[in-house]
């Protein structure tokens, strides 16, 4: 069951960069031709940096 656990914790952790790196990229690219950011990527990248401090930060270490 541990081993489930850390299996599935790096998968999201995994998708989760994958969504960050995404966005930022969209973000970047938007600035660098002159224009605001599309508001689902700014979403996006925010979801996924409140999911990554959930992750690593909100977590019951005992």
């Amino acid at each position: 069951m541990k081993n489930k656990k850390a299996i599935h914790f790096i998968l999201v952790t995994l998708i989760i960069f994958g969504v960050l790196s995404f966005s930022l990229i969209e973000i970047f690219n938007q600035v660098q031709n002159g224009y605001f950011p599309r508001a689902t990527t700014i979403i996006l990248f925010l979801f996924a940096t409140f999911t990554l401090y959930i992750l690593y930060f909100g977590r019951n270490k005992r």
